[in-house]
């Protein structure tokens, strides 16, 4: 799996990602409503979710404000639509907001799927403190959430 960051244009390869079925059937009662609000000490979190047979789009909010947006696909023939979608956003932004990019170049779709792309919203560096574990705990939810929407995506 690649996790790429668009806003850093950092990218990170882990083919030894493993899901807990524990973990796995947690995250999918967010998917089978659409999403949620996460427990405490999170609370002030929620996630919209959209799972397709092809691939996934979330949202995550803090109060009423998407702080960032993921698209992935495990399908090589859909990968150019999902690409196509995120890519478009990102531009939508930076061309507003140029400082919410610090890549050196602009973003390319990943070579090979699995991919899941995430988007920083100019509301997550209002809303959210980088130095606060709530970072990790974002990063670590983009990367569950992708492996077990191929997994739902399968069921």
């Amino acid at each position: 799996m690649i996790h790429l960051t668009l806003n850093s244009g950092k990218s990170v390869r882990d083919s030894k990602q493993v899901l807990s079925p524990e973990l796995g059937e947690v995250i999918r009662t967010f998917f089978d409503n659409g999403g949620g609000v996460f427990p405490s000490p999170y609370h002030a979190y929620r996630i919209e979710t959209d799972v397709a047979p092809t691939g996934v789009a979330f949202y995550f909010f803090k109060g009423d404000d998407i702080i960032s947006t993921c698209s992935g696909t495990w399908s090589a023939e859909a990968a150019h639509e999902y690409w196509a979608q995120i890519e478009k956003q990102y531009y939508d932004i930076t061309d507003v907001f140029p400082k919410c990019s610090w890549a050196k170049r602009p973003p390319k779709m990943p070579a090979s799927v699995p991919w899941l792309a995430t988007l920083l919203q100019p509301e997550f560096f209002i809303h959210v403190k980088s130095d606060s574990p709530d970072v990790s705990f974002l990063n670590v939810c983009e990367v569950g959430f992708f492996l077990a929407a191929q997994e739902y995506a399968r069921s």
